[in-house]
Parts: structure tokens; sequence; C-alpha cells
């Protein structure tokens, strides 16, 4: 009952926490209504202001844009149904991302997280907490993110507070060279002495301002600027008496372009100047995205990237999910160091050929496609951890090999292992021989969604661990439409190769017959596996090899498929 209560108390203060300036330059902006307006973040290029509201009934997100001097219809954003109290909405200074806190019901009980919202290109993503050590079983509060997208500050509860004297202490978490959030720090003294909270650090990235008790004992919070120094430390905090009154006082945006401050006053937006020489800030900084004095702005070159345009998205962003890639690593190896490896004629026009068409017909950005050719071991290696790095859980991955393969047998029959020859392979020596074993390792690794082999080797049927030919009986398009989403909805890892533990010719009638049907294709959807069948009968019929198609097992096929789009 004493975690609800406390819950109720902290949104009850937040929620009537205004800002106020009695200044007679304030100004209305033209998006009030009857209901209340707070929380206004804006982006560093003045044009796109966030801020929460409940006009609707119930607290949300409105996106309002600065369209020629006049600032547009508020647009609602609803992040998602299973959240509850959100509030304090901060966008990053590019635009590309949104935090905020909300409370969500749990196993533990009710907590206040932090949650983000990521734009890609004109749209906007899925919600997502953020993970531990950043949220925790306790409270936390109003995120703000610096310029650079290295810093998160927030407020967090302390521990042992009750719902009758609710304190707070402001942290910052730093981005490793991984990209990934470390262990939320609090902030030292000067800092953490009055009951701070509410951070929004400035996109200087160095001037924060807070809410904090007021020092003379009052229990109302007044807004405070404090500048971090070069060795970390950070500057006494300055109460910015041209903000503060006698009720409950929250840090404003601050519009970089008219240098403007933008706040809330008894439930409206507003907005005044800024009076020179009232706001703390550094000196003209190096970054991208600066605050100077005197309203010396300096931002960064906005492109047609940074653009909003929410028309397709029912401003409801929670079954939007970020839009699948499709990458592709294309080995070709017809040349050799060791004068006793035989030389290949097709290879690498083989992998630059699968290039042109991928990129041609297909939803494969030329940027995303890797071409090797003769390519050394490392050489592969270095491409496949690249890629370990960049693809996502919605991506999709096609890996295409042409060169020699070799198969040692290991007790007779098809026990044994295989291996791909790079061009720094030797005949004698398998130290720079690329075993399938590796291969599959990195495919189990790499988190595509759906990963597709293709293996125009000889002996490349070793990569399957037990044979699991195509099974030509099965209709898997009798509903078209709901066989192809329901392929792509379960996870695969599939290879379809030129034959099994047997040499292939140099001029690759699997190669020829793959690069046909890819070429000749007028379905919009094809399934890796649908293509296969549709030239393995030609295949066999004109070659002495029989192709081969099946799970790469043991590296995280649930059943999906590979899903070639046509542009």
């Amino acid at each position: 009952m004493k975690r609800y209560l406390l819950l109720f108390a902290i949104y009850l203060m937040t929620g009537t926490a205004t800002w106020a300036q009695s200044d007679s330059k304030t100004v209305k902006l033209p998006l009030n209504t009857q209901k209340r307006e707070m929380f206004p973040s804006i982006t560093d290029d003045g044009k796109n202001l966030f801020f929460a509201s409940d006009r609707n009934g119930k607290l949300s997100f409105f996106l309002s844009q600065n369209k020629r001097g006049s600032w547009s219809e508020p647009e609602e954003l609803i992040p998602t149904s299973s959240l509850d109290n959100i509030t304090a909405p901060f966008v990053s200074y590019d635009g590309k991302m949104i935090v905020f806190s909300a409370t969500k019901e749990t196993r533990t009980g009710t907590n206040s997280d932090l949650y983000y919202i990521e734009k890609y290109g004109k749209r906007l993503g899925k919600v997502q907490p953020f993970d531990l050590p950043i949220n925790t079983d306790g409270h936390e509060m109003f995120p703000s993110l610096s310029a650079d997208g290295k810093s998160l500050y927030f407020a967090r509860v302390d521990a042992g507070a009750d719902y009758l004297n609710i304190t707070y202490s402001i942290y910052v978490s730093e981005k490793d060279q991984d990209g990934k959030w470390q262990e939320p720090v609090k902030l030292p003294a000067p800092v953490n002495i009055h009951n701070e909270k509410a951070p929004r650090i400035l996109a200087d990235n160095k001037t924060l301002l807070f809410s904090a008790e007021s020092s003379t004992g009052n229990k109302d919070f007044d807004v405070y600027a404090t500048v971090k120094q070069d060795g970390g430390t950070w500057s006494t905090p300055q109460e910015l008496t041209f903000i503060n009154t006698q009720e409950d006082d929250l840090p404003p945006a601050i519009d970089l372009q008219s240098y403007t401050a933008i706040y809330s006053l008894n439930d409206d937006l507003v907005s005044f100047s800024i009076p020179e020489g009232e706001l703390p800030t550094t000196s003209p900084v190096e970054i991208p995205v600066a605050i100077a004095n005197n309203s010396k702005v300096q931002t960064r070159n906005v492109t047609e990237e940074d653009a909003w345009d929410m028309g397709d998205l029912d401003f409801d962003v929670k079954q939007f999910v970020k839009k699948p890639r499709y990458f592709a690593l294309l080995i070709g190896v017809d040349e050799y160091q060791d004068r006793k490896i035989k030389s290949l004629d097709k290879p690498v026009h083989d992998a630059t050929k699968l290039k042109e068409i991928l990129t041609k017909y297909y939803l494969f950005e030329e940027s995303n496609v890797t071409l090797l050719t003769n390519p050394t071991r490392a050489d592969m290696v270095d491409a496949l951890d690249a890629l370990a790095e960049k693809v996502s859980f919605n991506d999709n991955l096609l890996i295409f090999y042409a060169g020699h393969g070799h198969w040692v047998s290991s007790g007779g029959g098809s026990n044994g292992v295989g291996y791909w020859l790079p061009s720094d392979a030797k005949k004698k020596s398998t130290a720079n021989w690329f075993r399938n074993t590796t291969l599959k390792e990195y495919i189990g690794r790499i988190q595509a969604k759906h990963t597709l082999l293709v293996s125009d080797a000889c002996f490349s049927g070793g990569i399957f661990k037990t044979r699991a030919a195509f099974d030509e009986s099965e209709d898997l398009f009798a509903e078209a439409d709901n066989a192809v989403r329901k392929l792509y909805e379960l996870p695969s890892r599939k290879a379809m190769t030129s034959g099994a533990l047997k040499e292939v010719p140099d001029e690759s009638v699997f190669v020829k017959y793959l690069f046909k049907r890819l070429e000749d294709n007028k379905e919009k959807y094809l399934p890796a596996e649908v293509l296969f069948s549709s030239f393995k009968i030609a295949v066999s019929n004109n070659s002495p090899n029989v192709p081969q198609f099946g799970v790469i097992h043991d590296t995280g096929d649930e059943g999906g498929d590979f899903i070639f789009i046509k542009k």
C-alpha cells in the first residue's frame, strides 16, 4: 500500500509543478486548450516542439512543428496503452529520440521507469524500456539526453523515501565504446544536497538545469543551473531568479534559435526571451550542436531526414517496428597464392553478378552489400565480425560463397569436416582454411532474423549436420499472403548448396539457374525454399550434382524462411 501511495504522491507533485514567470513579455503559445499542457521540449533547429497534455482525457505526447514562423496544430503520439502516468518527455537535440518516464505494473509491483522511442527517417519506432542498470526496482524519472547522445541524466527517488517526504537525487549514465549504458553515478556535491530532481542538460553538454528545494528552507522547488568543469566537477549551482516563483518550478526548454525559454504557466505553454547574462553557459563549444552566449547559436545542418512526417502513423507508434534491412556478404575466390591449388574462372564474376542482381531487383541497399574478391581468411573473418556488429534482430542476411571447397573425411562415409579455401589457403596446411563449423558459429551469433547461406563449392553440402532435402510435396502457398507472413515471423537459418559431398564444375549450372530465377522472378515476395524448388530439377537434369536445401542445424532456426522482396 505504501508503494502505491508513494507513486501517487510522486505523480501528484510532478503533475502540479509548473514553470512560472510574471514578466509582461511572456507570450502564450497558440497550442493551449482548457486542459493541461506541460513538459515542453524542443529540437535544436527550433522546428519541433514536444509536450505532454491531457486534452484527450489521458496524459500523452503531442508534436507541433514550426512552419514559416507558425506552430502547426498539435498531433497526438500514443506511446503504448500498457503504460500509465506518461510524463516528462524530452526530445533529443537532433530530434532522433524521445525519452520519457512512465509507470507500469510488474511482478514486483508498480515502478516508475525510463523509456525511449527512436526515430528512423520520418517514422517513429517502438517504445523500448531502458534496461538495467538504468531502470531498477525503484523509481526513475525526468530523463534528459546530452547533445552527443552519450550521457543520460535522470532523477531517482531516494531509497527509503515515503509518500509524506519524497526526496530525489540526480544521476548520470554514460555510454561506453560499445554503445551500452553504464552504471548510473549520483552527481556529487555541490549538486544533490537540497533534494534535486528534473535535470535538463543543455546542448553544450555542460550546463545542467535542475529543480531543488529552496536553500531558504521552504519546501517549494526552484530552478538552478550548474556547469560541468574540465575535471568533471560541477560549479556551485546558481539560482535562476528570472524563472523562479513562490510555487514549484521546473527547468524550461531552451529554443536555441531565438534564445527563449518555453515552459508551463498555469497549465499553458508560454515563452519569453532569456535575459542576457542570466543563464550561465560555457564559452562557444566545439560540438556541432551548441548553445552560446547572446543567442549566437551554432546548429547542425538540417536535412530532409530530420523532417517529421506523422501522416502515416495514425499517431499510434506502438505497432511500428523498425524497417528490416537486407545485408549480403558475397565472396568469390578464383585466384590462390599457393600454385598447388588450381585457379578458377568464374567465382569472382559470379559474386559480382549476384551483387548486381540483388541491388537492382531486390531490397538490398548497396551500402549493405559487402563484396569480397579473392579475400584471405582474415578478410573473411573481419567481414563476418563487422556484420555481427551491424546486423540486428529484425534484419536479413544473405551469405554467398563461390570458390574451392574441401572435405576431410573422418572414419569414412559422411563424417568429417568441410572447409572453404580463401585465397591464402595452402594445400598442405589447414591453418588458413575456413571451417564450416566456424561459419556455423558466426551464423548462430549474428542476430539476423533470417540468414540464408548460398554456397557454390565442392563438398558444400557438408554445411548440413543432417541432410534436409526440399520436400516437394508440401504446398506452402495455398494462401500466399498468410504463408509468407508466417514464414517471415519465425527466425530461420537455411542454406542452399550446389551439391552434397561431391565436386562441382567451375562453370556452375547451379549459379546459372539461381541467377536466372532471381532475374526472371515476377513475385513481390519470394521465399528461399520456393526459389530453390524452381531450379532444383533444372540443375539436376543438366549437371552430375543434386543441389541441396535445408536447415543449418544448431544455429537458431525456428522454421521460418528468408524472403526475397522485389523493389
